[in-house]
């Protein structure tokens, strides 16, 4: 899932540090040393930085042109302004001649990244729902006002009680959720992208059709930034059709599915998604 030969030396470097006074700029010294070492490991990747919804850029990669990355964020931002009629920005993907440029919603903060198409999707999908998000979360334990904007910068956004409200209504008319379920999602970081598989053997044949089954790594990954708290339910989104469903989930027992960044649904599920076999969909963990 990760790249090949990522050592995570910030990862690294961050835990040593933790319960040590680290100031901002050692904290934004470690995010940059992580976007430094995927882009020398991932050569696919031409440019990587994270900024706030506020047009900060907290960090960027060494060989990033500032004036193309400010000028690329300020029209980023003005997106994720108009976008919040619809809930916010979670995620989006442009594709060009032989190039792709993704920005992912990581809490309070964005992860935008140019790649060649050449990129492997689980290695993309191990960087921005693995490698980053856990940087940004031991970041966050020792700088927590590093990843935060002030409040004012949020007021033409959606507070986060009427997202939760636009989330239940959503999953109210899809099949697996149920109504007055007393449950919060994680935090925004928490956010896996998954490619889907069929259902199959015994868990097809005896399984409830409104269940989900998961990568027990990717559940693992959960528990740990989750703060070892309870997972109850998941919540799935098809990133095509917009569709999303909240629903139970249990781990994936086939030991040829670790590691593989899928979740598997059922037939019924898939319809309702209006997604299919090696579609991309996003789940997001949801504790009491």
């Amino acid at each position: 899932m990760f790249p090949r030969g990522y050592s995570s030396k910030s990862i690294k470097l961050i835990l040593d540090l933790k319960g040590k006074p680290v100031s901002s700029e050692e904290c934004v010294m470690a995010i940059q040393n992580t976007l430094n070492e995927l882009r020398n490991i991932c050569p696919q990747i031409s440019t990587a930085y994270i900024f706030k919804p506020d047009k900060t850029v907290l960090a960027q990669d060494k060989d990033a042109n500032k004036s193309d990355v400010a000028s690329t964020v300020d029209k980023l931002c003005m997106l994720i302004k108009h976008a919040r009629v619809g809930g916010g920005l979670e995620f989006f993907r442009v594709d060009s001649l032989g190039y792709c440029a993704t920005v992912t919603r990581l809490g309070s903060v964005y992860f935008a990244m140019v790649h060649s198409r050449a990129l492997d999707d689980k290695v993309l999908c191990g960087i921005t729902r693995g490698i980053v998000p856990i940087v940004l979360k031991l970041v966050e334990l020792i700088q927590p006002e590093l990843m935060y904007a002030t409040p004012q910068i949020f007021e033409d956004f959606p507070s986060e009680k009427a997202q939760m409200d636009s989330k239940e209504r959503s999953s109210s008319e899809v099949v697996g959720s149920e109504k007055n379920v007393d449950c919060t999602s994680f935090s925004e970081s928490v956010v896996s992208q998954l490619t889907v598989e069929n259902l199959n053997g015994i868990s097809r044949l005896v399984g409830s059709q409104d269940n989900v089954r998961v990568d027990p790594a990717i559940i693992n990954q959960w528990v740990t930034l989750g703060g070892q708290k309870e997972i109850i339910k998941v919540e799935v989104e098809e990133i095509q059709s917009g569709k999303k469903i909240v629903c139970n989930f249990k781990p994936i027992k086939d030991v040829a599915f670790y590691g593989k960044a899928v979740i598997q649904l059922s037939e019924k599920i898939q319809t309702t998604l209006q997604t299919k076999r090696g579609a991309a969909v996003l789940v997001r963990p949801i504790i009491k």
